[in-house]
């Protein structure tokens, strides 16, 4: 079950989705302002957490404590421009989470004792917008970072529901060798797809997906 935060809603509160392992997916308007301390807490069906990158209130500054900790399911997150504090433990235990996008410009602050990403995937990065990088140490929180070139999204509008059969080729221009890879995702209506970057290895200065 996907849950969307209408762009009317500023803040959700402590623990209001914590332990609902019916949830699969939260997107996150663009008014919010707050999220709650163990907000989503121990979901371990959720797979998708989408926020916003900009705010009509200003956005989003803040990760609070424990918010999405225990959140098995997350392999990917990518963290909003605007946070500049990741508070205690927010994402410990997502075990499989691999992929942190943090978009923000500087390293948002952290408390070493209870870092924000501890026991997460072995292999887990965080990587920056490679026009930042040189604001980043070279690791964060315990993980190395890589700098990588943004898109934010490339959107399609078809003229049919694709079928799982069908290919579609896709050419793009990198400025150096580094991160790149791509997902699908329904827009909500039956034509409407947006293909985001993931995570996949490329090199050189260009290439197909």
């Amino acid at each position: 079950t996907g849950y969307q935060i209408p762009d009317s809603v500023t803040g959700v509160g402590d623990n209001v989705f914590s332990n609902n392992n019916s949830l699969t997916e939260i997107r996150f308007g663009t008014g919010l302002y707050s999220v709650g301390t163990q907000a989503a807490r121990s979901v371990g069906t959720l797979t998708g957490l989408y926020f916003a990158q900009s705010g009509t209130y200003g956005g989003l500054n803040r990760i609070a404590p424990r918010a999405f900790e225990f959140c098995t399911g997350l392999e990917s997150i990518r963290v909003p421009s605007g946070i500049t504090l990741l508070d205690d433990s927010c994402f410990k235990g997502c075990s499989n989470l691999k992929v942190i996008r943090i978009m923000s410009e500087n390293p948002p602050t952290f408390d070493s004792t209870f870092t924000p990403f501890a026991n997460t995937d072995s292999s887990a990065k965080i990587y920056v917008k490679l026009a930042d990088s040189g604001n980043w140490s070279s690791t964060f929180a315990g993980l190395d970072v890589e700098p990588i070139i943004v898109q934010d999204t490339f959107q399609l509008t078809l003229s049919e529901v694709p079928s799982t059969t069908d290919t579609f080729t896709f050419t793009f221009n990198q400025i150096a060798s580094g991160s790149l890879g791509y997902k699908w995702e329904s827009d909500g209506g039956s034509n409407s797809y947006t293909c985001e970057k993931q995570l996949a290895s490329v090199a050189g200065t260009t290439g197909n997906t």
